[in-house]
Order: structure tokens, then sequence, then C-alpha cells
């Protein structure tokens, strides 16, 4: 803490938080882009939904796709996996790379 004065009084200054305190965001060039910081979440979503999808298959499998609505739902999980595959690529090794360590 320092001390300041102010009219003719002495008034103790609060120390201003580090950088360290407050969240950083990458500055132009430096980093990954602001896109890229909010994009991590969604590949990450998308890379664990591609694991966790096929286990749902499961029962509509073992049942048989009888009907319409089993077969649809098939379908739909199976695009739904193909996009969280094409999406979550690249989010492990977005997550395990050394600078994110």
């Amino acid at each position: 803490m320092g001390v300041g004065v102010v009219d003719g009084s002495e008034v103790k200054i609060m120390s201003t938080p580090s950088s360290t305190d407050l969240p950083s965001f990458p500055a132009d060039g430096d980093g990954a882009s602001i896109v890229e910081v909010l994009l991590r979440p969604v590949h990450q979503l998308a890379f664990w939904a591609a694991i966790v999808l096929p286990f749902l298959h499961v029962p509509l499998l073992i049942t048989g796709l009888e009907n319409q609505t089993q077969t649809v739902a098939f379908v739909v999980l199976l695009v739904c996996n193909a996009v969280a595959l094409l999406v979550g690529h690249s989010a492990h090794a977005e997550g395990t790379a050394p600078e994110n360590v």
C-alpha cells in the first residue's frame, strides 16, 4: 500500500491488482484469438459427444430397428455422431498441447 496526499492530508492508497489477479485475454497477434478461445469449449464438448454417442446406438441395435421411429432415431444419432466427430476432431490435441498444460 502507498501513501498519497489529498487536500493536504495523507491518504492511504490501495495497491493496484497485479496482472496475475486479472483475467487475461490474448492480444492481437499474441497467442490464440478470442474466437479460438470461445470455440475451444465447443470443440471439447463435441469431442466427448463423439465418444459417448455410440453407446446410445447399442440399445437401438439390441432391440432392433423394428419401426420407423427407431430407425429415424438411429439415423439421427449417426448424423449427430458424425457432426461431433468433425467438430471435435482436434479438441484432444488442443487440450494436451504442452503450452496448455
